[in-house]
């Protein structure tokens, strides 16, 4: 049995290039915006250019009931900081529901949420998480039409499936990357997370920069062995959460050259040698996604569950408490024994 139709919610750089995918291998997937603008763009044809091409056509809607009454696989690619109300509005709308799968891409805690807000209430959807965004992509949307540059897809992607697998969407995935990797925990995608364990170091060492707004490559400008040093040690916290909780976790460095297929000796060496990488921009406001998404939903849910777990985790509080003036009010995941247990029970 396959999908019938593929919802994706979330129009931005991640959910418009897995979009022009998706249609790339045959599909014709439904996007929800909440820009009515960009509904009559997308019927029009995204311009894409990159990793994929052409004029793609994307049927899309401003009614996320919509996808939920129509859609058997719903894919959220939104921002971390929108998974619960997300979440909320599918779980709301399930008594038409043709749902039966929700992906997250970029995870960050979100099959977590899912499992919190919709088993309470009976709900039996099958729930999957990335541990990261799978494309490296950006949008341009101006008054007549919307483009889309895809500079990469990785070569593989990370996923963490809770209760039964989901064969229906295994299938699909393979479909669209080269490698599959498969986790029986969403704490194991979630801790694996790439970007908060980057971009939150990164942003705080060059706050000033970035309340300047000034032009620099954050992953090459300024990234010396030091830089490296406070990552490495923001990862071995990680790394020790995984291992109190019984989970798989690949340090930082091996995730990348797993995603691009290379082999290069330090985080420094990595970034410098990839294109995608040493040449992207860096945050020019402090509401950049590097900090109001990383940091809460990256850094901050690594103190709590390391006070849940007791796992000592002085560099992720340190974090915390140094970013904690300049965060926008967020929805706190929280972590106790009790929910701990529930969560990691649902592998065995």
């Amino acid at each position: 049995m396959t999908y019938r139709r593929i919802g994706i919610i979330g129009a931005g750089n991640t959910g418009l290039a897995l979009a022009a995918h998706l249609v790339a291998k045959g599909f014709a997937p439904l996007m929800f915006t909440r820009r009515t603008q960009m509904v009559s763009m997308l019927g029009k044809g995204l311009k894409v250019k990159g990793a994929l091409h052409g004029n793609i056509p994307i049927q899309a809607t401003t009614d996320v009931r919509q996808l939920v009454t129509s859609c058997d696989l719903l894919i959220i690619s939104t921002w971390a900081n929108a998974h619960g109300e997300v979440l909320r509005q599918i779980a709301s709308s399930t008594e038409k529901s043709s749902c039966r799968s929700i992906l997250i891409l970029n995870g960050n805690w979100g099959a977590y949420q899912a499992g919190s807000l919709v088993k309470p209430r009976g709900i039996h959807f099958k729930i999957a998480e990335s541990a990261g965004m799978p494309y490296v992509s950006r949008y341009a949307l101006s008054k007549h039409d919307i483009s889309l540059s895809i500079s990469g897809i990785k070569d593989s992607i990370t996923i963490s499936q809770q209760r039964s697998p989901d064969l229906e969407l295994d299938e699909l995935l393979g479909q669209l990357f080269n490698d599959v990797h498969h986790e029986d925990s969403c704490f194991a995608t979630s801790l694996s997370a790439p970007n908060p364990v980057i971009h939150a170091p990164l942003c705080l060492l060059n706050l000033a920069r970035i309340q300047e707004r000034d032009s620099f490559h954050i992953l090459v400008d300024g990234f010396g062995p030091e830089t490296e040093s406070l990552i490495r040690g923001l990862d071995a916290e990680r790394e020790s959460l995984a291992r109190c909780l019984h989970v798989s976790y690949l340090p930082i460095l091996e995730q990348l050259n797993g995603f691009w297929n290379v082999h290069r000796p330090t985080l420094q060496d990595f970034f410098q040698s990839q294109t995608l990488y040493a040449t992207l921009e860096g945050p020019r406001s402090l509401q950049h996604r590097f900090i109001q998404e990383d940091v809460p939903f990256g850094i901050v849910p690594l103190v709590d569950l390391g006070r849940a777990a007791g796992v000592s985790t002085p560099i992720s509080t340190s974090l915390m408490e140094l970013y904690r003036p300049y965060l926008q009010p967020y929805e706190r995941i929280g972590f106790d024994a009790a929910s701990l247990d529930a969560a990691l029970a649902i592998r065995d």
